[in-house]
């Protein structure tokens, strides 16, 4: 059984190398720039969201609360309008944890 809350962390978090050891399911948080741990075999990099996928997640969410349309395109705009909306502001936290939990069962479906 895979810690999933840790593994979306792990995902959400780009401030460090993430690692599943596949043996014990323990997640290992490196310095971005410190070596893999162990062999590729039982120490797998955690994936993380990319540029890509936050602005793919900003669209996504957009088509359901249409007053984001207008900063879909703008990282910094897009959160500076869901500051304005706490209750928005909470849902989008949600879809992201959502967003992190099917990129994370996807990931470990392909192990």
């Amino acid at each position: 059984m895979h810690d999933l809350e840790g593994l979306q962390v792990a995902y959400l978090g780009t401030a460090l190398a993430h690692y599943l050891d596949i043996r014990t399911g323990d997640i290992i948080d490196l310095p971005l720039d410190a070596p893999a741990p162990g062999g590729p075999l039982r120490f797998k990099r955690i994936p993380t969201r990319t540029a890509e996928s936050d602005a793919e997640d900003r669209r996504l969410f957009a088509e359901v609360h249409a007053a984001l349309v207008y900063a879909v395109d703008d990282a910094t705009e897009f959160r500076r309008a869901l500051s304005l909306d706490r209750m928005l502001e909470k849902k989008w936290f949600s879809f992201k944890n959502d967003q992190a939990t099917r990129a994370i069962s996807a990931w470990l479906e392909q192990l």
